[in-house]
């Protein structure tokens, strides 16, 4: 089996202040392939870290991804580092910087600054790819026991590279190995719940049981080389958790509802208020979604609550906002107003501030409208003001997907 290291390069990635996307797309398609990922490394814009972690990236795999640090400034270091690690000198090339050069030019309207042409530094011996998103091309040795790639950075010249380049050569190398993997979406139980009602499920050799929570929900990811062993356990998984499977696949929670909602034929509407529209931009973070959802509205103050939805004075005085009366009236309201057939509502409190004895912080209140029916439901949610509109966001769409698994049966 083919085994790789992920190599990402760079002090940003190190400081919290860029989140490495590239390496969840990497790991993600290589896996796919049946190929292993041994270890995901980060290191800063130091060449002697950079040798170190070369040096135990081939002590463990024979291929390496490395990204970022091929960009034009002082601290972009890598082809140097590389080219210094595997003794070869740095030449420049003429045609990749010919090309570099127009690129810029049709991008900008401007000729390249001097210091562009860094990124027409090649290490003598490798290989170039040009860059058809960007500037920096990519630079690649697949020749002897140590092969590298060294893509830039920039998640979308990263991608490109990637299905470009980088699949195509890894597969010459060692072809895709058949590999089983099947998520289940799971929704209303806590993952040490579920762990434990598998403590008894033998799992055999070659079969694989990921446990990954996501805000809310939990993923059971079942992998491996024996299908057939891979099968019998996603069997025993759907036996044991029927009630709370929403999804069978890799999809997300609202990618799930999303299918459901195009297959179901109702039209959805929404109104949030702590949330703030995370709701529903998830929603139409789904191609298509415009054949079900209808419209929104971010209900923020109770004025908006009155005028914009009806929710009666009375009841925001003294029920007040986050409440089951207000949560429900705020689905009626918004149902009525887009004439859906299926509406949602999330109110409560996100904090720091705002909390009470009686309505602390992470108090949430949910309410689902359906064909004129309406029925609500509350969580006291834990963690930072972020985590509680992603969680309450999370919590709402699972409970969409259990109540329309259960009408659509």
């Amino acid at each position: 089996m083919l085994k790789i290291v992920i190599l990402s390069i760079g002090n940003e990635l190190l400081m919290g202040k860029t989140v490495n996307t590239n390496l969840t797309f990497l790991g993600e398609k290589l896996t796919e392939l049946g190929y292993e990922v041994v270890a995901n490394l980060v290191c800063r814009d130091k060449k002697d870290e950079i040798s170190k972690m070369l040096d135990y990236s081939y002590s463990i795999a024979s291929v390496v991804l490395c990204t970022g640090g091929l960009g034009p400034t002082d601290d972009d270091i890598t082809r140097g580092a590389i080219s210094e690690y595997f003794g070869r000198r740095l030449l420049f090339d003429d045609k990749i910087w010919t090309q570099i050069s127009d690129v810029y030019v049709n991008y900008t309207g401007q000729i390249p600054p001097e210091n562009n042409k860094a990124q027409a530094l090649v290490p003598e011996g490798f290989n170039v790819f040009p860059n058809e998103v960007g500037t920096a091309p990519a630079l690649y040795k697949v020749d002897g026991e140590k092969k590298i790639f060294l893509l830039p950075g920039v998640p979308s010249e990263m991608k490109f590279f990637m299905e470009s380049l980088v699949l195509p050569e890894i597969k010459l190398i060692s072809p895709p190995r058949k590999f089983y993997m099947k998520s289940v979406q799971m929704f209303g139980l806590p993952e040490a719940l579920i762990a434990e009602k598998m403590e008894n499920v033998t799992i055999k050799n070659g079969v694989n049981l990921a446990y990954l929570p996501q805000g809310g929900s939990v993923i059971l990811r079942v992998y491996g080389d024996d299908f057939a062993g891979c099968d019998e356990l996603l069997g025993v998984i759907k036996k044991k958790f029927s009630e709370n499977i929403v999804g069978i696949g890799e999809q997300n929670l609202f990618a799930s509802l999303h299918n459901k909602l195009v297959d179901s034929g109702l039209t959805f509407a929404m109104a949030e208020s702590c949330t703030g529209g995370l709701f529903s931009s998830s929603v139409v973070n789904n191609s298509g979604s415009s054949a079900y959802f209808v419209g929104g509205v971010v209900s923020y103050s109770n004025e908006i609550k009155r005028d914009v939805l009806g929710v009666d004075e009375h009841l925001l005085q003294t029920k007040g906002a986050v409440s089951r009366e207000v949560a429900e009236a705020m689905a009626r309201g918004v149902a009525n107003k887009f004439g859906a057939n299926l509406a949602g509502t999330i109110t409560g409190v996100a904090g720091p501030e705002g909390g009470s004895e009686e309505k602390p912080v992470g108090l949430v209140w949910f309410a689902i409208f359906h064909k004129g029916e309406v029925f609500s439901f509350s969580r006291n949610l834990k963690g930072d003001r972020s985590s509680i509109r992603t969680f309450a966001s999370n919590f709402l769409v699972g409970k969409l997907l259990v109540y329309l698994n259960e009408k659509m049966r």
